[in-house]
Formats: structure tokens, sequence, C-alpha cells
């Protein structure tokens, strides 16, 4: 008798250039999983040369394409990953609900990483990135970044994964 895995909805939370992505799709094939990267497909649909204000117009319709995208996957019995950041509470409570919807479990990570880690990604991403680019980050912008992010509630139960290099 073949037993498949449990069907799981994983959200993958940190900061920027912590190592989210890797680990989303690293996890994503251990469980036999999709992974859903909200950066790689604004990226890879419009690239990292764009207008801010254009950006910003169209950012939460690619987000709301990904949510309809796991929403399908997961209602056909197929786990995923989701690798949005999850710097809102909301949105956090959104992806549980997904998976309450269909009987999933969750699974919470916290990816993050050493400042020395966090600003040596973020300046190799800078270096290919336009200086105006919406994903150009200056040391500056860090700190208002970084409190733009809802701690995690007492009720929130995740796994901290730490990154290096």
């Amino acid at each position: 008798m073949n037993s498949s895995p449990p069907l799981c909805v994983s959200l993958v939370c940190g900061f920027l250039c912590t190592g989210k992505t890797p680990f989303a799709r690293k996890f994503a094939l251990e469980i036999n999983a999709i992974a859903l990267s909200l950066e790689e497909q604004i990226v890879q649909i419009f690239g990292y040369d764009v207008d801010h204000k254009y950006l910003a117009n169209r950012r939460n319709a690619v987000r709301e394409l990904l949510w309809t995208q796991a929403d399908a996957l997961v209602s056909h019995g197929l786990s995923v990953v989701l690798d949005f950041g999850f710097w809102s509470r909301s949105e956090r409570d959104r992806a549980r609900a997904l998976a309450a919807l269909y009987q999933a479990r969750v699974q919470m990570f916290h990816v993050t990483a050493d400042d020395e880690v966090t600003y040596r990604k973020l300046a190799k991403r800078n270096s290919v990135v336009p200086a105006s680019s919406p994903f150009f980050v200056s040391d500056d912008d860090v700190g208002a970044l970084k409190s733009a992010v809802e701690p995690y509630g007492d009720d929130e139960e995740f796994e901290i994964v730490l990154t290096e290099g």
C-alpha cells in the first residue's frame, strides 16, 4: 500500500536576503511540494529594471495570482511551499485559512541569517540591480524595511532556519 505524504501548506517567512528562496526550493523538493516565490515571479515578469510606480500597481496582482495558484494546487491534493516573506500577520492568517479549507497541515519557517550574511547577500543583489530599481535596497533602507515586518504572535508556531553564506 502506497501512502502519500500529508497535504501541507508551508510558509517561508523572513526578511530580505536571508536565503528564503533557496530554502523554499530545497524544502519543496524534500517534501515533494510545489514552491511558489513572489519575488521570483515578479522578476520573471517585469525584470529588475522596472519603474517603482509601475511595479507597485502590479505587485498585488502577481501576489493574487500566486494565491489563486496555491489554492488550485492544494485543492488538487498538492502541497505548496509559499515563499512570500509573510511580513504581515494577515497574510500568514490567509495561508493558514487556505490550509484549513483543505484540511492540510501548516508549517511555518522563519528564515534568518546573521546581519553580516544578509548585508553581503544584499550587496551581491544590489551589484546586479540598477540603483533606480525597486529591488535595490540601500543600507539606509534596511532599518525602515525591518520596521515593516509584523512580529509573530504568541500563538504562531514556527521553526527558525538559520542560513549561512
